[in-house]
């Protein structure tokens, strides 16, 4: 049987033939870059050391879980 995965140059996850995300499976780095739009609508996938890291910190907390938690802070009276 051929299988395929389809890689989310947006969030850094697989996806598989029938479109679900393959849990704990992530890409990033040079044969896995971040897909980004300018201003203009050109699109481009961003390589670069320095753009690898800053895909890096805005994926890797969604990964981890920790993306979407929402921290609450209490004042003690």
């Amino acid at each position: 049987m051929d299988k395929h995965v389809q890689y989310d140059h947006e969030t850094a996850e697989f996806i598989d033939l029938e479109g679900n995300k393959i849990k704990g499976l992530y890409g990033a780095g040079i044969a896995y870059p971040e897909k980004v739009v300018d201003p203009e609508g050109n699109v481009e996938f961003a390589v670069g050391l320095a753009k690898f890291m800053k895909y890096l910190k805005r994926v890797v907390p969604d990964w981890n879980g920790h993306g979407k938690i929402r921290v609450e802070t209490r004042t003690r009276l």
